[in-house]
Order: C-alpha cells, then sequence, then structure tokens
C-alpha cells in the first residue's frame, strides 16, 4: 500500500513540475512581451477558469475519488462512467446558455468586443478544463499517475507554445489568444485521458445510474467551501481591478507567479491525496492517518520554506534580468505571499 502511495505521489508531483514550469513559462512571456494592461486582462480570465474547474471538482470530481476509493470492479465503473456523461452533458448546457448570453451583451455593446470575446473563450475553455482535471483525477482514482503527466505534458507543452505565438504576433491583445490556446490544449489533453481510461479499465455508461445524485450530498458542501476559497485567494482581483485598476492586477499577479510551484503543488494536493487518504482511512484508522497526513504537510512545508528563502536571495535579479520590471512595493509583496503560500501548504492535511 504504501509503494503504490508513494509511486502516486511521485507521479502527481512530476505533473505539478511540468504544470508549474509551463505557467511560469506563460507569464514571464506576457510579462516581458506584453503590455501590463493585457497581462492583467489575462490574470482576471484566469482567474475566472479556476473557479470554473475548481467548482465541478469540489462537486462531482472530489467526492467521486472518495466514494469510487471504496468500490471495485463494475461499481466503480459505473460511477465513473456516468459522472463523467452527466458532467459533459450540463457543460454543454451550461455553455451553451452562457456563449449565448455573451453574445447578447456584446451586440447590445453593453460590454465591449474585445472583452466579449474574452469571456467567449474564457467560457470554451472552461467547459474542455473542467472536462480534463475531472479525467486525469479519474486516472488517479486508478493510481495511473504515469498516464496524468502524459496527459498534462500535452497540456503544458501545447499551452506554452501558443501563447509563444500568441505573444509574438499580438504583443498588446494577447490575452484572448492565450486563453483560446488553453481551450485547444486542454480539449487535446482530455481527449489522451480519455482514452487512458478506456484502456485502463473501460467506459461503462448506464443511463439507469444516477451518479450525481450519489454524490451531491458531499459535493453541495465541498462546492461551498471551495467557492469560499476561490473568494479569499483568487476574487481579490476583481475587487482590485474594481478599486483600483488592472496595471494593479497586474503588479500584484506577477509577485504571486514567483510562488507558482509551490501555488500549484498547494492546490493540487486535496485531489491527488482524497483516494489515498481514504484508503489510509481503513488501513490505519483516524488517528494514525492524521499523524501521518500531519508529517507529509512537515515535509512539503519545509521545502516551500527552501523555495522561498532562494527566491528571496535572489529577488534582485529576476525582478530586473528575469521579469524585466519592477513593481511598487514588490519586497512586500513577495513576503506576504511567500507566508502565505507555506500556510496554505499545512491546511489541505488537517
Amino acid at each position: 500500500m504504501k509503494a503504490k502511495a508513494s509511486k502516486i505521489v511521485a507521479g502527481a508531483l512530476g505533473a505539478q513540475m511540468v504544470l508549474s514550469l509551463a505557467n511560469l513559462l506563460i507569464g514571464l512571456m506576457l510579462i516581458r512581451w506584453s503590455t501590463n494592461e493585457d497581462y492583467g486582462r489575462y490574470i482576471l480570465a484566469y482567474t475566472a477558469l479556476l473557479l470554473a474547474s475548481a467548482a465541478p471538482q469540489a462537486l462531482l470530481s472530489g467526492p467521486q475519488a472518495v466514494i469510487g476509493g471504496k468500490l471495485e470492479g463494475d461499481e466503480r465503473r459505473q460511477l465513473v462512467g456516468r459522472t463523467y456523461q452527466q458532467m459533459r452533458k450540463g457543460l454543454i448546457v451550461l455553455c451553451s446558455a452562457s456563449l449565448g448570453l455573451v453574445c447578447a451583451l456584446g451586440l447590445l455593446k453593453i460590454i465591449s468586443p474585445q472583452d466579449a470575446l474574452l469571456v467567449a473563450a474564457v467560457i470554451v475553455t472552461s467547459g474542455f478544463s473542467v472536462i480534463r482535471e475531472h479525467l486525469r483525477l479519474t486516472l488517479f482514482l486508478y493510481k495511473s499517475s504515469v498516464k496524468v503527466l502524459r496527459a498534462d505534458l500535452w497540456f503544458a507543452g501545447l499551452s506554452a507554445c501558443m501563447s509563444g505565438i500568441a505573444v509574438w504576433l499580438f504583443p498588446g491583445n494577447a490575452a484572448f489568444w492565450v486563453v483560446s490556446g488553453f481551450a485547444l490544449a486542454a480539449a487535446l489533453s482530455a481527449r489522451d485521458a480519455y482514452r487512458s481510461l478506456e484502456k485502463i479499465a473501460g467506459w461503462y455508461f448506464d443511463p439507469t445510474f444516477n451518479a450525481v445524485a450519489r454524490l451531491l450530498p458531499i459535493g453541495r458542501w465541498a462546492l461551498l467551501g471551495s467557492t469560499v476559497n476561490w473568494s479569499f485567494a483568487q476574487g481579490f482581483y476583481y475587487v482590485m481591478v474594481f478599486a483600483l485598476d488592472v496595471t494593479a492586477v497586474a503588479a500584484v499577479a506577477a509577485t504571486r507567479m514567483l510562488l507558482t510551484p509551490v501555488n500549484l503543488l498547494a492546490s493540487s494536493l486535496v485531489p491527488m491525496f482524497l483516494p489515498i487518504a481514504a484508503g489510509w482511512l481503513n488501513e490505519l484508522g483516524i488517528a494514525r492517518l492524521f499523524k501521518r497526513l500531519s508529517g507529509v504537510s512537515v515535509l512539503l512545508v519545509s521545502l516551500s520554506l527552501s523555495y522561498c528563502v532562494v527566491l528571496w536571495l535572489t529577488k534582485d535579479w529576476i525582478f530586473d534580468v528575469v521579469l524585466n520590471k519592477n513593481f511598487e512595493s514588490q519586497n512586500q509583496l513577495l513576503i506576504l505571499w511567500s507566508a502565505y503560500f507555506c500556510v496554505r501548504m499545512v491546511r489541505p492535511f488537517h
């Protein structure tokens, strides 16, 4: 059991390293070669994508990991297949309705054509991203971390390449093209994950089984918590853009970007450890489970603190040479973001 868990964790950490590198690269390209306004608009779009991915993950993917981790064979395949099928149908309806609303707002000139295009790109990308995240978490349920890594390599590689092309061709208006590139990358990555699951377990779609109804008792509370967490961790960007301007968003986000490896590691730990912790709970009991998870959190916080120290020692070179920009109160922002993410690293395990 320990060997399998270690293999899952190692594969998941490898996948997160790939995603961290891609996210850093995309942010760096936008900061260096696009305008602060364009980077700020990208951050607002990316923040919306995070909410769109986190909500279904909390509502369905997380509960599926908890319940599915206790099932075997056809029972698990039935749960996984119908959850995916019902999620996909719901996304088609929701995204279609949202696109219709955005088109209406654009035609009525309530929002600018530029903003309408960006919002439409966010909606389409959200649909593909939700499917991609759900399928990769389902692969974790089947302990196929290598397959997750392969799907993430598809996503990270395509996203970075298309973002680089977008920044090169549209240096002052790259946000729309970068987000559109995410949509294509997420679609191809989801397709790869779907095929991997088909080979590993096979799809079983039972139209008489309502998987969503089984997951909702757990998922509705998780959804509430996820929404509150997003409001606290990401929603402030929208407060900033109304209270200040989009360039202030760019300054805060650029400093936060330097903590991307710690951020993505923390945000991925909860869904990754749900199926593992469910197995440990049955094997060890609640007291020993808490002790084991506490040890994991201490290790990860130590690694995070080491990264923050190195980042602080090299901050002048990073801002002057790598980012090619300096922001107001950047040292204070760097300290606060480091403290926030180190504390956040502990929270998922307690």
